[in-house]
């Protein structure tokens, strides 16, 4: 529905609106709030199996009001690592998303996955442009496989399947591979 009022194009995964108070945090609305309007159901946005989903500790919210969320949307890569358009929510152009059309395999590109932030990224991308993010978005998608669904990882794929997967070490099925986190088969 989203992509229909947008002309096919995906949510960017966070904009900054000065003076406006986002779900999550601050002056920030998050993909998971510009599709409440469509969903009309925060619960879905947190994993039954998550006792304490993620909300920032300071800037949040108060807590009646905040959108706590337990899957982190696939942020590789995010403008702060410097590549904009290969991630799914990013196409190079400043808060706006990749177009329906430049998914080129949407069975095998991330959406998002459980984890323990709003972020979920391959780990240790060989990638010279990457920061220390992947680490730390890898190590959320790992944390929240131990805690939640014994050593597995739920994964929504861009094409609306979901599928449990290994993520318990580094190098596992999820984690160590690239191309499913990329807009491009060829990575």
């Amino acid at each position: 529905m989203y992509l229909q009022d947008y002309d096919q194009v995906m949510p960017y995964w966070y904009f900054l609106s000065p003076g406006k108070a986002g779900r999550i945090y601050m002056d920030y609305f998050y993909w998971y709030e510009l599709l409440l309007p469509y969903t009309k159901n925060e619960g879905i946005f947190r994993c039954p199996s998550d006792s304490t989903p993620f909300a920032f500790s300071s800037g949040a919210p108060p807590a009646d009001q905040r959108l706590n969320v337990s899957y982190g949307m696939n942020c590789a890569h995010n403008p702060a690592l410097g590549d904009l358009g290969r991630g799914p929510f990013h196409s190079g152009t400043t808060f706006v998303g990749q177009a329906d059309s430049a998914i080129q395999d949407p069975s095998n590109t991330i959406l998002c996955a459980d984890s323990e932030t709003i972020g979920a990224m391959p780990y240790n991308y060989n990638d010279t442009r990457m920061t220390s993010y992947p680490t730390t978005h890898a190590d959320a998608v790992r944390d929240a496989a131990r805690s939640r669904h014994n050593n597995t990882v739920n994964v929504l794929f861009y094409d609306g399947h979901v599928k449990a997967l290994p993520a318990d070490n580094a190098g596992t099925e999820l984690l160590s591979k690239p191309r499913l986190w990329t807009v491009s088969a060829d990575d």
